[in-house]
């Protein structure tokens, strides 16, 4: 997936948005965590090209990756945005 970035984090929210059929994917995962290796990944499955996350707290780092799909198979992931 490509174009990944994040548009606005601030407040407790984030939106996330990337380029949409670049491969013919059907729909994408964004994938967000604490930043941390230790820390379990939250998803989020979209069809668009953007995500928006409400649940975030206040002053704590995260990280952020997405990956397409095609027919129930993902792709790799795009690089982690922090």
């Amino acid at each position: 997936v490509a174009g990944f970035e994040v548009e606005t984090a601030k407040g407790g929210k984030a939106t996330f948005s990337w380029q949409t059929d670049a491969k013919g994917f059907e729909s994408y995962r964004l994938q967000y965590r604490k930043k941390g290796a230790g820390n379990e990944w939250f998803s989020i499955d979209t069809k668009q090209g953007e995500a928006k996350i409400f649940d975030l707290e206040k002053d704590t780092d995260y990280e952020a990756r997405v990956q397409g799909e095609v027919k129930g198979a993902y792709g790799p992931y795009s690089q982690i945005l922090t």
